[in-house]
């Protein structure tokens, strides 16, 4: 497994360094292996690109604040319990730590399930004590997935997003989990931010659970196609009417896009605000568009509900 912490402060060395190509924000990059979608807030450049991964960064050389959103791709051993690839990814990552240089203030690991393929999910806030700069120590905190390669589970890949600075940036996990999404593997059973439909499930760790269920009229709307619901530009699926959905997104704001067809389609945008824990959110059709409503509990009835059919 590749070196993470060392790779990181190259690439932000890099960033401050003599300018590469650029990306444009949500450029998208589709490969046999992995298809990677560029950070959309700001200005990033291209540090390197090739078959065992990519990285972008974007620095202030004169404060010494670097963030970076990298993808790398690695062999991985058989593993044949969750807890055994979160061991192996645990030790990989620790082995890779430099000790003498970064002193690690917390680290979390914890496997997911809200990809059709194995994942685990990665956190952790270090004090790097030997910078190459004039501004020491530095904050090194980064937000990480790696999964299993669904089509060729001898290996696998990670999606890192960090930032070093002086201080601990706020916005991280948001601008993280952004990036983490627009990574995906082809040929997977889903290409979109679906998972786990259980709602009894555990929510992965830094997630909010988010329910949507579909409560239009039939009698209004009995011809009125399923709602087709979309986070932040990307599908979720689409419900009919008396079908839930359920995803798990990062709490902050998020952008909601609902569509349906009658006699015309109506696309409708939403800013949605996730907060920790759960959100249930009722969508519905209307004469001339698509609505939903943040409701404070599941309806009495929700057990009726189907889970949405495999489309």
């Amino acid at each position: 497994m590749k070196t993470i912490l060392v790779a990181l402060v190259s690439a932000s060395l890099a960033a401050c360094a003599a300018s590469q190509r650029i990306a444009m924000p949500g450029q998208v990059f589709e490969g046999s292996y992995i298809h990677i979608e560029a950070p959309t807030n700001g200005t990033w450049e291209i540090i390197s690109d090739s078959s065992s991964g990519m990285v972008f960064a974007k620095g202030d050389r004169s404060t010494s604040e670097t963030f970076v959103a990298a993808v790398a791709i690695f062999g991985l051993p058989p593993t044949n319990t969750k807890e055994e690839f979160v061991s192996l990814v645990r030790e990989s990552v620790n082995k890779d730590t430099d000790p003498a240089r970064f002193e690690m203030q917390n680290e979390h690991f914890q496997h997911t399930s809200e990809r059709p393929y194995s994942c685990i999910r990665h956190q952790s806030v270090a004090k790097d004590k030997a910078p190459a700069g004039p501004i020491a120590p530095l904050w090194l905190e980064m937000y990480a997935l790696y999964c299993r390669h669904p089509v060729q589970p001898e290996s696998g890949f990670s999606v890192v997003y960090s930032h070093r600075g002086s201080q601990l940036y706020p916005n991280l996990r948001q601008e993280a989990e952004k990036f983490i999404q627009g990574v995906r593997a082809p040929g997977s059973k889903s290409a979109n931010i679906l998972g786990t439909q259980d709602v009894t499930a555990a929510a992965p760790q830094g997630t909010s659970r988010v329910i949507f269920f579909n409560t239009s009229n039939s009698w209004l709307y009995n011809d009125a196609s399923a709602i087709q619901i979309s986070i932040d530009g990307r599908k979720l699926s689409h419900i009919k009417m008396g079908e839930f959905v359920q995803t798990f997104l990062v709490p902050g704001t998020h952008t909601l896009n609902l569509k349906h067809r009658d006699v015309f389609l109506f696309n409708d945008d939403f800013s949605l605000e996730v907060p920790a824990g759960e959100l249930f959110v009722r969508v519905f059709n209307e004469i001339t568009a698509t609505q939903y409503e943040i409701v404070k509990t599941l309806p009495a009835d929700f057990s009726k509900y189907k889970q949405l059919e495999k489309r």
